[in-house]
């Protein structure tokens, strides 16, 4: 039996959120979607969004910090069984963003001429619990 917690979803801007639900429902009727999509991050008072998964068993933590200025959605979820993991994944844009953006849902799609570059920056450590 796995200990991964049950997969749920918490939509935090909805619109956004149910457009994204729709469109792989309908091209995916098969697919399970074990996780949480989370758009428009908010910042905390150091100005970086953060994660956190504890792991009572070994008393550590993994953090995961990163910018919502432009990385505005986070995606976690929980692969199908046997795999035991949890994935947190911060993103500049939501899955399917050019298919939302041409249906008129604001997407953050970042598009960079030939020869531009974007850089963000993700921050993962480990630190004991208390």
């Amino acid at each position: 039996m796995s200990k991964l917690p049950t997969p749920r979803r918490i939509v935090i801007g909805a619109s956004a959120h149910a457009s994204l639900s729709a469109l792989l429902r309908a091209r995916r009727p098969d697919l399970e979607i074990r996780g949480s999509v989370y758009t428009n991050v908010t910042a905390r008072a150091d100005g970086r969004a953060r994660a956190t998964i504890d792991d009572p068993n070994v008393r550590r933590r993994t953090v995961i910090e990163f910018d919502p200025r432009s990385l505005s959605e986070c995606v976690v979820f929980t692969p199908p069984a046997p795999r035991r993991a949890i994935c947190v994944e911060p993103q500049s844009c939501p899955t399917d963003a050019f298919n939302l953006a041409a249906r008129g849902v604001e997407a953050h799609v970042v598009a960079l001429a030939p020869g531009a570059e974007a850089r963000w920056s993700i921050v993962i450590r480990s630190e004991p619990t208390s």
